[in-house]
């Protein structure tokens, strides 16, 4: 394609039937403002581009009759406005010029009703002679690019819809009715959060037969406007997660909802720019990357239903997050610094477990303290209600890292398992929620050890799966929070343990692991039921922050991460004998990941919601993936 870059409109430019492409650029070889058309071939290909230089234009082109003789032209503008006229067989006639100054954006309408195409130039307004030149301007109050022109009303005469300004809090969306002669009113301004001068797409995402609005705004995210029947907007409270470049509305399912298609980031593996799909809901919000930006302190992040409305909540390292039961959530609840631990920076839990460990059927939490010289494991009773109470400490002025919950002695009451400098420490649990001193096991040659729990040797009883430089520990369980001798098994360098679970169904625990170094790849261990494992499996996407669970309800565990470095969730989905498909890649577009599974819009069908950080700016949101089964 002789270098273009890829900004692209459509036309039948040969009357074939088939939609043809014109895309801008420069020509690498004059080194001037271009246009490539390609053919396009009806079956989703096309024939090679022919590169059309237009120096004195800069603006994407837009296409349409502009000479009135039936054929399709292009459309472009920069020191004067360019039309090339069709001759409906590919091939364009001389270019026929206005000599105006124009930049920016172009878009193409009837705006004065009389069967000649206009121009917006986002500031201005030039009429159409019919002939493929144009008249004086006419100027738009609060007018500027990008803009968008869409009957909002219903009246039968074209409006525009134009962002001003560049960064927030100083950008506008204003809506400019039209009254049929060119002219448009001041507009009414909307000022949805956070939004950048960017781009505007334009569908019915609800169904009620008038057109709404969608906007990227500068986190990366879209802000959904939907009409009022008037031509009037009002902003769903929610932001669905986005890119950074362009967005396009189409049904792209054949369901008969609006979707979006969004670009932005690069997509993983290649130089190329990626690309996500919002599927529609048909009622103004999307089935897929709902982002909700928060200031979230803390690393830890768990779902669990805290106020016992049946209802899916988010429990972070310093916030609950009541669920919706719809796929949204409320605003963060922070949980009281008493739980915390009273630290006087404000700093969260470093990791945290809920279970009811007092058995009064509400949810309590338990986290690890470690940051400003304040150290101890915290476990706060739930008042059923999103709230918790004051701590207990634990292991007071002792650092640890990462902490399970799990029942090592098998008498009813949930233990905890903590991390700590020189291994791994359980404290037994009594049946009022309080818990035993801590008995500490060591793991030679690790610090703050990444563990996971399971019955790994078949004897029911609750063993320990960690690595060490090349080697796999399985520390048998004794039944009273003491381990036997350590089984190992070889393990590729940079190993890491991620989550147990039977993943072909032969009633053994199966291991996940990530490989880092130069790998970035994931191992899957089979267990033979005796804490050992036959070789791996290596699948070439790494994943970290791996959850198991059966998103597709067909009795096999899936593997979900983040699928680092890049902004993405992956997906593994289960034959159903422990082997994997090639993974679901999923965008967030904000830096790194945790992530949770629960069903968040009570359909019956496990979601996931990821914790992500990062971004520039840098933020904190939550992106939540509804399963679409």
């Amino acid at each position: 394609m002789r270098g273009l870059r890829f900004q692209l409109t459509v036309g039948d430019f040969n009357n074939d039937g088939f939609p043809d492409a014109v895309v801008k650029g420069t020509d690498p070889v004059t080194g001037a403002y271009a246009v490539g058309v390609m053919l396009g071939n009806g079956d989703g290909t096309f024939k090679a581009t022919n590169v059309i230089d237009i120096p004195t234009a800069n603006t994407p082109p837009v296409t349409g009759d502009f000479n009135n003789d039936g054929k399709i032209d292009i459309a472009v503008g920069g020191s004067q406005i360019t039309v090339l006229p069709g001759n409906g067989n590919g091939t364009f006639g001389s270019p026929i010029t206005t000599n105006q100054s124009f930049g920016g954006c172009l878009a193409a309408a009837d705006l004065n009703n009389d069967g000649k195409l206009d121009l917006s130039i986002g500031t201005a307004v030039v009429l159409g002679n019919g002939n493929g030149t144009f008249q004086a301007p006419i100027s738009v109050t609060n007018g500027a690019c990008p803009q968008a022109i869409v009957d909002v009303n219903h009246d039968g005469i074209p409006d525009l819809v134009t962002i001003v300004g560049q960064f927030p809090p100083h950008v506008t969306l204003w809506v400019h009715i039209g009254d049929g002669t060119g002219h448009f009113t001041s507009g009414s301004a909307y000022t949805p959060p956070d939004m950048v001068n960017t781009v505007i797409a334009t569908a019915d995402f609800n169904g009620d037969g008038f057109p709404d609005l969608a906007v990227l705004n500068s986190v990366t995210d879209i802000t959904i406007l939907l009409n009022d029947s008037t031509g009037k907007f009002k902003t769903v409270p929610v932001n669905f997660n986005g890119g950074t470049f362009d967005l396009i509305a189409g049904d792209f399912n054949g369901d008969g909802k609006q979707d979006l298609v969004i670009s932005g980031g690069t997509e993983k593996g290649t130089n190329n720019i990626g690309f996500s799909t919002l599927l529609g809901s048909g009622n103004g919000t999307f089935k897929d990357n709902l982002a909700e930006n928060y200031t979230i302190g803390g690393s830890g992040f768990l779902a669990a239903d805290v106020n016992n409305d049946g209802k899916a909540d988010l429990v972070t390292g310093s916030d609950v997050v009541l669920g919706s039961g719809s796929g949204t959530f409320q605003t963060p609840i922070p949980i009281a610094s008493s739980c915390l631990g009273n630290n006087p920076l404000g700093s969260g839990f470093l990791s945290i477990a809920t279970a009811d460990f007092n058995h009064d059927h509400n949810i309590d939490v338990v986290g690890v303290v470690n940051s400003d010289g304040v150290y101890g494991i915290n476990v706060c009773f739930g008042n059923g209600n999103g709230t918790f109470q004051a701590a207990t400490t634990y292991d007071a002025n002792i650092q640890h890292q990462l902490i399970l919950t799990g029942d090592f002695n098998n008498d009813g009451n949930l233990d905890l398992a903590v991390s700590d400098q020189s291994g791994i420490s359980v404290l037994l649990g009594n049946s009022s929620g309080t818990f035993q001193s801590a008995i500490a096991t060591a793991v030679s040659g690790s610090s703050f050890p990444v563990f996971v729990l399971g019955d790994f040797t078949g004897d029911g009883k609750l063993d320990i799966a960690t690595v060490v430089p090349n080697n796999l520990l399985i520390l048998p369980g004794n039944g009273d929070g003491t381990f036997g001798t350590p089984i190992t098994t070889p393990v590729s360098r940079g190993s890491t343990v991620e989550a147990a679970g039977d993943l072909n169904k032969d009633g053994k625990l199966d291991l996940v692991m990530y490989v880092g170094q130069s790998s970035n790849s994931l191992e899957v261990f089979l267990g033979n039921g005796n804490g050992t494992f036959g070789s791996p499996t290596t699948y070439t996407q790494g994943l970290t922050s791996v959850v198991l669970a059966d998103f597709l309800k067909n009795g096999n565990l899936d593997i979900a991460g983040s699928a680092g470095p890049g902004p993405y969730i992956g997906v593994y989905l289960n034959n159903g004998n422990g082997t994997f498909q090639t993974p679901l890649m999923l965008a967030h577009d904000n830096g790194t990941a945790n992530i949770a599974v629960a069903d968040i819009n009570a359909d019956g069908f496990l979601d996931i919601v990821a914790l992500t950080s990062g971004g520039s700016p840098p933020s904190t949101k939550l992106v939540d993936y509804i399963n679409p089964r």
